[in-house]
């Protein structure tokens, strides 16, 4: 069994990946060293809402965890949204932010299905039907 932290690690460089080849696709002039730089600064308030769910969970203060969890998924979204303007703004010709983004949104759903598919399948497999019991 693959440990989350491996399909952590994946998704977030496939997301940078995005990001990185719809700017070059935007002829701007950014490195991916940049990409991941902005991305990275840009994931901040995103995992302090994270963090924040996590403790309000440990405290059985389930409707602001819920909340919080809400907003750090939208403030995941609003990030790397912001990303993709922000490497395509300046740039001359090429691909437009609007289309930027849609694109980069559109690779996020296929990779959530994706993912989200194979860790499923993998917890099921190895559920064992005598625990249940």
């Amino acid at each position: 069994m693959v440990s989350p932290f491996f399909y952590i690690l994946i998704f977030n460089a496939l997301i940078i990946g995005a990001i990185f080849v719809v700017a070059k696709i935007g002829k701007s002039p950014v490195s991916i060293q940049q990409a991941i730089a902005s991305y990275g600064s840009m994931m901040v308030i995103p995992l302090a809402m994270l963090i924040l769910s996590l403790v309000l969970a440990m405290l059985n203060v389930f409707s602001m965890t819920l909340s919080f969890l809400l907003l750090a998924f939208a403030a995941f979204n609003v990030a790397i949204l912001y990303t993709v303007h922000l490497f395509l703004k300046d740039s001359k010709g090429g691909l437009g932010t609007f289309y930027g983004a849609l694109i980069v949104l559109v690779l996020i759903a296929v990779i959530f299905y994706v993912f989200g598919e194979s860790i499923a399948t993998s917890s099921l497999n190895h559920l064992d039907p005598m625990d249940m019991m």
